[in-house]
């Protein structure tokens, strides 16, 4: 491409040169046929002796000539239209190759998006689905959020216990059984849930194991509850609790379950009418059937062995419960 801007350049050139000088080598040539006439006419009078003077000053009248018999200059106007007008035109193609040279993609170049564009286009689309999958009910895929508590404080207004056994510490809930023969619970008074999904995360960090518990109907003459515990060892237990008496509905040992001490295991009960599936990790380890309780507060809490217990505490964050 340079070289045929080159080319132009250079050809046009040679034009303004022949358009500029043409007439002036034209009217040259004129004159000077004019001047050797003229000089034969005074070979011819100098024969007859004549006065050269007269002569030249006769022939100057005829073809109307400068005395000095110089070529004079061409009209202005009509030269600097022309050179305008070249220069022009030579400006316009030089600008147009230019700008076709330095114009980006110009060669063939494949059409790209702005990676602006593209980066806030991505950005959206992640945080899009960042968000919806915080709210989606990964058990039932049906469920809509009606809780989600960090339990960093009380300050989400579930109305959470808070005393010796139960308490937030270093931005987490802290379920803490003191005594290895009995197990201690921890309530959020307001809540009140009937059909639901309800997932929280837990961390034994002493002694036993821990769990929740749902469907809670605290009365003044006795707690009816059913809660669901998951052991540091594997091992799991669904109870239906009536005051002091208790019936397992299920339990068993699990390879979902993340054994050992300061192992992290989310753990999920989905209650739905008389049925109920339990999910550590979102694998499902057991269902039962059972409908003593339609309804009542949720909580967590730490237990000890039933057998060669220890005192036991367990830490909660992440509260979830979505209605169904």
């Amino acid at each position: 491409m340079v070289i045929v801007v080159l080319y132009s350049l250079l050809m046009l050139h040679t034009a303004l040169i022949v358009a500029l000088t043409r007439p002036t080598i034209a009217l040259f040539l004129r004159r000077r046929r004019m001047i050797l006439r003229w000089s034969q006419h005074l070979t011819a009078l100098d024969h007859k002796r004549r006065q050269p003077r007269m002569v030249i000053h006769s022939l100057i009248r005829q073809h109307h000539l400068h005395p000095l018999l110089t070529i004079p200059p061409q009209r202005r106007g009509n030269r600097i239209g022309i050179i305008i007008g070249v220069a022009a035109l030579v400006l316009l193609i030089a600008g147009g190759g230019i700008f076709t040279l330095l114009r980006p993609g110009s060669r063939n170049s494949p059409v790209t998006a702005s990676p602006t564009v593209n980066a806030t286009a991505t950005a959206h689309v992640n945080a899009t689905a960042t968000a919806t999958a915080a709210v989606e009910d990964p058990y039932t895929h049906s469920g809509t959020l009606t809780l989600a508590d960090p339990l960093s404080d009380n300050g989400k207004g579930q109305g959470w216990d808070v005393n010796s056994n139960c308490a937030f510490i270093d931005g987490a809930y802290h379920a803490i059984a003191p005594n290895p023969s009995f197990g201690d619970y921890c309530i959020a008074g307001s809540t009140d849930f009937s059909n639901f999904v309800f997932e929280v995360q837990m961390q034994v960090i002493k002694g036993d194991g821990g769990g929740i518990d749902f469907r809670d109907e605290n009365t003044a003459t006795a707690n009816k509850y059913y809660d669901f515990y998951v052991w540091q060892d594997g091992s799991y237990e669904l109870d239906v609790v009536n005051g002091g008496s208790a019936k397992t509905l299920s339990s068993g040992s699990s390879v979902a379950i993340n054994q050992s001490l300061n192992q992290t295991n989310v753990v999920a009960v989905v209650a739905q009418g008389s049925l109920i599936k339990l999910y550590v990790n979102h694998q499902l380890i057991t269902s039962a059937t059972d409908s003593t309780y339609s309804h009542g507060q949720i909580g967590v809490e730490a237990n000890p062995f039933v057998n060669n217990g220890h005192p036991t505490e367990v830490v909660y964050s992440n509260a979830r419960v979505w209605m169904l």
